[in-house]
């Protein structure tokens, strides 16, 4: 934003005060273009700033007749801080989630569609396809991505960075304990696929899927298509799934808490399964118990699952 500059009786005065009233903006601005990001304590100190200018300033303005003295500067003091107030406006994020037992489809403004899967967050910047296409993820989606080659999209989660110009593909990063960190599966095109922790990364393309393990490799993969998209069709698919993740994955699919017992040591276990479409966590929490070799009862908001 540009403050207009207007002749008046004490331009000399007005002059200087509209440079320092400048040098704050371009300060605020380049801010701005850093990092989207004004705290409470940087606006308060700036309206501190423009208060204590208004002070000093007025007891040296001449009154005109009639004791009225239009003040130019209140102008640029108001624009200053409609200025500031709209960034701190913008620099405040843009955050969905969904709830555990729902899915949800975000449209972003370039044409860009994202399917949320059930207990995930999405974050991107009010400014979005203004100054970049950058996302951050917790959890599962599948991406549909505007094609721009000017402009590449981004998604980061807490432990990989995806990168591409325009495609589709599912990625999932759940902050697990043990086990995969997070898998990425491409249905179009091709994508950048890194670890955050050490740069590592790999190219996929359609058809390919890849992994970063728990020792931070990131590996291509075997996972089956079917498997690893049918949460976009209410189906549950568990390929060599971690047990504890797999509980995880149900807990946030028919919103429950699965409560597993002190003495239950789950880190080497795993399950492969499929659910068309399930109503009734029951009958899976009873499969699992079955082939484990794991017993369950039912708690008031949930179940509970101990060993035999």
């Amino acid at each position: 934003m540009k403050i207009r500059r207007h002749s008046s009786s004490n331009d000399k005065d007005n002059n200087s005060f509209t440079d320092e009233l400048d040098e704050n903006l371009k300060e605020y601005q380049l801010s701005e273009e850093k990092r989207l990001s004004l705290s409470n304590i940087e606006v308060e100190n700036a309206l501190d700033n423009v208060l204590g200018q208004i002070d000093e300033d007025e007891t040296n303005d001449p009154e005109t007749e009639g004791g009225f003295t239009f003040n130019w500067k209140l102008m640029s003091i108001a624009a200053t801080i409609t200025f500031i107030g709209m960034l701190f406006a913008l620099s405040i994020p843009v955050n969905v989630e969904v709830p555990n037992g729902e899915l949800a489809m975000v449209e972003l403004p370039d044409g860009t569609s994202i399917t949320l899967n059930s207990g995930s967050k999405l974050t991107y910047s009010r400014l979005y396809n203004y100054i970049g296409r950058n996302v951050t993820l917790s959890g599962e989606g599948y991406f549909e991505v505007a094609s721009d080659p000017d402009n590449p999209f981004s998604v980061n989660t807490l432990n990989s960075s995806v990168e591409v110009l325009g495609t589709k593909f599912n990625l999932s990063d759940w902050d697990a304990k043990t086990g995969t960190k997070a898998k990425l599966t491409v249905t179009e095109g091709s994508v950048e696929f890194a670890n955050l922790s050490n740069n590592n990364s790999i190219v996929l393309t359609e058809n390919e899927s890849a992994i970063i393990t728990e020792s931070s490799d990131v590996i291509l993969s075997s996972f089956e298509f079917d498997r690893m998209l049918a949460w976009l069709s209410n189906n549950i698919a568990f390929q060599n799934e971690p047990l504890n993740q797999a509980f995880g994955i149900l807990e946030r699919r028919f919103d429950i808490t699965i409560d597993l017992d002190n003495n239950l040591a789950l880190e080497d276990e795993s399950i492969t399964a499929f659910y068309h479409n399930p109503i009734n966590p029951e009958s899976i929490i009873q499969d699992i118990c079955t082939i484990k070799g794991l017993s369950y009862q039912t708690t008031h908001n949930g179940f509970k699952i101990s060993a035999n």
